[in-house]
């Protein structure tokens, strides 16, 4: 199955992400030669290492490509981590220049300028600040020039997609890609069969190679001779999938109308369950970034703790039972943002936008969700996961589970601090919400990496930083 992180809308992205690393190295290999050159101390040091021997020569030649190589390395996955959460790499920004380079500014300034203050505090040396101005200002410019040109190509031959037979799945996956801004990326053509293969228009376009990707309808036939003859193009090199696996790249879900009984009798046959091997090292790595963030994050929960009893009368730590791994309910903890007893007359339901019943200091939390801070010792002691789907309470697992088939799915997996239905802005309130939420933890399940879930915390972090999680 292809890969959702290997599809044609996110390779563009990664061209892109690849594109920004070679340009830090580049800037800060330019940047000290630059410095060094303009103080005489370049010709000293080239004349230096010409003058010794050749194997201390190579000795001393790798030392220091190891070292810029390691230094620029580390440097440059900050600046990309900061791109990242700035949203550089979201399909709005490549295909708008303009926004993009302000957005590059502003993260180039923010990380320069943060690096460098570290940098001097440590080595107390002017050197650091001057390469660090030639540096932001090379990057700057270099990394602007290369979307500029990135851009151009991408406008002047897009990648073509061929749909053949287009169905339902289709036609959502192209809804959803023009509602995220990716579709003017591609170029897309509907074919029928006979058009396709019968028509002339796969041997003459197919001869240039412009059809990037073809489609075919999952749940529709096509004749056995057209099949193979799709069989030798995937053989052949090109880039062939169904409606299904179209509509699961371009949507990161996973459509429950077209879940199949007997793939959850043989998961090898569609549904896959993470192994136990990777079992194990997501514990470990959940142990391991719950300790790391549970001893920074105690002064900011002490603090929030004091402002939570002054400002509202209740307990501060709001504990309420949620249904976990294999369905079994476990204490789940949280700071508490609404007032006490919010729900005697209300009973169980979903918060609402501008609850009433969320308190002042309540909605600064639930906006950063700084909430969910005490669930790290949720996540410590074994309960959740730093990812995975978020735990619902009984009452809305048992309502979820009448109406949308095959729920019991999600509980295969350990619920999460953040999940991919949260990172993907689906709104639980709505009236397909459930359902859609549970899609995404389907993808989840399915397409399970420690790569996924390192794009899940990138992204919960950009949703903190720009204050839109809740």
């Amino acid at each position: 199955m292809k890969s959702f992180l290997g599809s044609s809308n996110r390779r563009t992205r990664y061209y892109l992400l690849a594109g920004d690393f070679v340009g830090c190295l580049s800037s800060m290999a330019i940047s000290i030669l630059v410095h060094y050159a303009a103080d005489g101390d370049l010709v000293k040091a080239l004349e230096h290492i010409l003058s010794i021997s050749p194997f201390v020569k190579i000795s001393v030649l790798f030392h220091l490509a190891f070292l810029f190589l390691s230094s620029s390395a580390v440097i440059a996955m900050v600046y990309l981590t900061v791109f990242y959460v700035m949203g550089l790499y979201e399909c709005d920004l490549i295909l708008d220049m303009k926004r993009a380079v302000i957005k590059l500014g502003i993260a180039v300034f923010l990380t320069s300028l943060l690096l460098g203050a570290l940098s001097y505090t440590v080595n107390k040396h002017n050197l650091v600040v001057q390469v660090s101005l030639i540096y932001s200002l090379l990057l700057f410019t270099m990394l602007s020039c290369f979307r500029y040109v990135f851009l151009r190509l991408h406008r002047r031959a897009p990648k073509h997609i061929a749909i053949i037979e287009q169905d339902d799945l289709t036609e959502k996956a192209l809804s959803h890609l023009e509602s995220k801004g990716c579709a003017g990326l591609f170029e897309f053509d509907s074919f029928t069969e006979k058009e396709f293969f019968e028509n002339g228009i796969r041997e003459s376009q197919g001869k240039k190679r412009r059809f990037g990707t073809i489609v075919f309808p999952y749940a529709g036939k096509l004749s056995s001779k057209h099949l193979f003859t799709l069989i030798e193009d995937k053989f052949s090199g090109a880039a062939v999938c169904d409606s299904l696996t179209f509509f699961k790249n371009c949507t990161g879900s996973f459509p429950v109308s077209e879940i199949e009984p007997r793939w959850l009798v043989d998961f090898s046959s569609s549904i896959m369950l993470m192994s136990p091997v990777q079992r194990r090292v997501k514990r470990v790595l959940d142990v391991f970034l719950s300790l790391v963030l549970l001893f920074p994050s105690l002064p900011i929960m002490v603090l929030l703790a004091v402002l939570i009893k002054l400002t509202s009368k209740g307990p501060i730590i709001y504990k309420q039972e949620r249904v976990g791994l294999h369905g079994r309910e476990f204490p789940a903890h949280k700071f508490r943002t609404m007032v006490d007893k919010a729900e005697v007359k209300t009973g169980p339901v979903w918060t609402q936008k501008n609850d009433p019943r969320i308190t002042r200091v309540g909605k600064i939390m639930r906006k950063t969700r700084l909430d969910e801070l005490p669930q790290l010792f949720d996540v410590l002691i074994g309960n959740m996961s730093f990812v995975g789907p978020r735990p619902i309470r009984r009452v809305f697992e048992s309502e979820n589970a009448k109406t949308i088939p095959f729920y019991f799915i999600r509980h295969l997996v350990k619920p999460g601090l953040t999940g991919w239905a949260q990172v993907s802005d689906i709104d639980p309130r709505a009236l397909d919400g459930p359902k859609r939420r549970f899609e995404y933890d389907l993808f989840y399940i399915h397409e399970y990496s420690l790569l996924l879930d390192a794009v899940i915390i990138l992204k919960t972090v950009q949703k903190v930083l720009t204050a839109k999680g809740e």
